[in-house]
């Protein structure tokens, strides 16, 4: 695929940052340029009702998201805006590897500008996904290779005849009072290696998160973390903490976090990575922060990959991209005018959660407020991003 690094933009991912950067883009660059957005699902991935759906398959059609939406409609004012459905396999400072889904060749772009925005790594109980760069079967990436992988999901947990959940994160709370929900019968213990759920938010979270879970049957172990986790074969599943303490289930779920998918980037510069949190560090316009002898400033990162000292959320990917797309069009615009453009800052807001404590109840907190409400939807509302 033949392209102009002058008049090129790259998108290295489209889920909630890099979709809503490549709708920026595409609605303002001029015609003269060509915005490449570079995604290795079929659909959009909506992440946040995986969970959901692991558990309720009939719901896993609505989690897989058409790209219809991601560019505006065609007009000779606006770019050229093309949707390549690949994994990208590598990159330099002005280019990128890629190869699409069902090909056997790999293909290079170069290009101008690019966000990088590969978001993190699921965590098992929701990773559709089981290679390192995504290349999986033929039908990996696919919406139809999703639900299937729902129903099997599903399935397992008919079958078990008790889980235990492994973090005490968003996603373990959710697992955990959503399976009790729906299998009031099954034993579920969620185990925690600290003494406190959600420490970013105010305590009275922890307190209402535990009190739900207890007044659910829910067994919570607190300050014991996993020295030994089971062998991946049929049967009992097994795992041992750092005290000896030995916890036995037919379903264990390891929901300890999702790691920043940042070894593309790394590749090419390893000493852009924060060594401390394993993030992208970038400067307060979310350009990289160009290490001693490179300039990498016409790259940006936004998204859970992005070291900006924000939470780890679609929402906060979703802002990051705003401020990233706004800053390269000022320096496209800069390109005609030979002016020098002043960039906007990403400034971190408060921490925001949306949690579900079972199929009905949700937590929403931001700052210090606090509500929880009983009007959730057994699809927690997924067609509302369609």
């Amino acid at each position: 695929m033949e392209t102009s690094k002058e008049r090129t933009i790259v998108v290295l991912g489209a889920s909630y940052g890099g979709f809503r950067a490549a709708q920026i883009l595409a609605e303002s660059l001029p015609p003269e340029w060509t915005l490449i957005v570079l995604e290795r699902n079929s659909h959009m991935n909506h992440v946040y009702v995986f969970p959901r759906c692991a558990l309720m398959a009939e719901y896993a059609p609505r989690a897989f998201i058409p790209y219809d939406n991601l560019f505006p409609a065609l007009s000779p004012e606006r770019c050229r805006a093309v949707l390549i459905h690949a994994t990208v396999l590598g990159m330099t400072s002005h280019s990128v590897r890629f190869q699409r889904h069902g090909a056997s060749e790999t293909e290079k772009m170069d290009f101008t500008y690019a966000i990088y925005a590969l978001g993190s790594g699921m965590p098992g109980p929701v990773n559709i996904w089981t290679s390192d760069h995504g290349l999986g079967n033929g039908s990996t990436g696919t919406k139809r290779h999703g639900i299937t992988w729902m129903e099997q999901q599903s399935q397992m947990f008919v079958n078990a005849r008790d889980v235990l959940i492994v973090g005490g994160g968003a996603l373990g709370i959710q697992f955990a009072t959503d399976l009790k929900e729906l299998f009031p019968h099954k034993d579920v213990t969620l185990l925690h290696s600290r003494y406190r759920l959600l420490p970013k938010y105010p305590v009275a979270v922890h307190d209402m998160c535990v009190k739900r879970m207890a007044d659910m049957g829910i067994l919570t172990v607190f300050g014991q973390r996993v020295h030994t986790w089971p062998v991946n074969k049929p049967g009992r599943k097994k795992v041992q903490t750092e005290t000896g303490a030995v916890y036995e289930a037919d379903i264990v779920l390891c929901c300890t976090g999702q790691k920043p998918q940042i070894a593309i980037l790394a590749a090419m510069s390893p000493l852009s990575i924060n060594q401390e949190t394993g993030r992208i560090a970038v400067l307060p316009t979310l350009q990289l922060a160009s290490p001693r002898g490179q300039l990498l400033s016409h790259i940006f990162a936004v998204g859970d990959c992005a070291d900006t000292g924000a939470i780890q959320a679609g929402n906060t990917a979703y802002r990051q991209a705003e401020v990233a797309a706004k800053n390269i069009l000022g320096l496209v615009k800069g390109l005609q005018t030979g002016d020098v453009p002043e960039l906007q800052n990403y400034h971190p807001g408060k921490p925001m959660i949306k949690l579900s404590l079972g199929i009905k109840t949700l937590m929403n907190a931001t700052g210090e407020k606090i509500e929880v409400t009983e009007n959730g939807k057994e699809d927690l509302d997924a067609l509302s991003m369609w």
